[in-house]
């Protein structure tokens, strides 16, 4: 339509009036889209979803059934997870608190274990650890080892 030479050169989050649309050549892929995909969008499509982005992630959420966009949320959610663990550095204090929380969601995952298991969770004393004593210490370790 605009002359791109692949779709990987179509960037993804520039709006469609930045790269040339107006308001025929959104019908005009509008129409396109409803004849590929069976759909019946309105004329403003491009426009309520003004990034091939956003117009795809609306494809899809329309097109998609429910248990593989429930799916797909996941592991959206999951790569979401995996950049706030690795993307800084956590003091040991919260790094245990985070492997115990990913450990027990494992767990319960596998159908293995119960949910965050006691004296693990944010509001339950694992703040404290640097004033605990020695036996505190080896209690809490006893317990998280069980």
């Amino acid at each position: 339509m605009l002359g791109f030479p692949g779709v990987e050169s179509v960037p993804a989050e520039r709006a469609f009036r930045d790269v040339g649309f107006d308001s025929v050549t959104a019908v005009q892929l509008r129409n396109r889209l409803n004849r590929v995909t069976g759909l019946s969008s309105p004329a403003t499509l491009v426009f309520d979803h003004p990034t091939p982005l956003a117009l795809a992630r609306y494809l899809r959420g329309e097109i998609l059934p429910e248990s593989v966009r429930a799916e797909m949320s996941v592991f959206e959610e999951l790569d979401r997870l995996e950049q706030a663990v690795t993307g800084r550095e956590h003091e040991a204090i919260a790094r245990t608190k985070i492997r115990i929380r990913l450990q027990s969601l494992l767990a319960s995952l596998d159908g293995t274990g119960s949910p965050v298991p006691a004296g693990t969770g944010p509001d339950l004393g694992l703040d404290s650890l640097g004033a605990a004593s020695d036996d505190e210490l080896l209690r809490f370790i006893d317990t998280q080892l069980r």
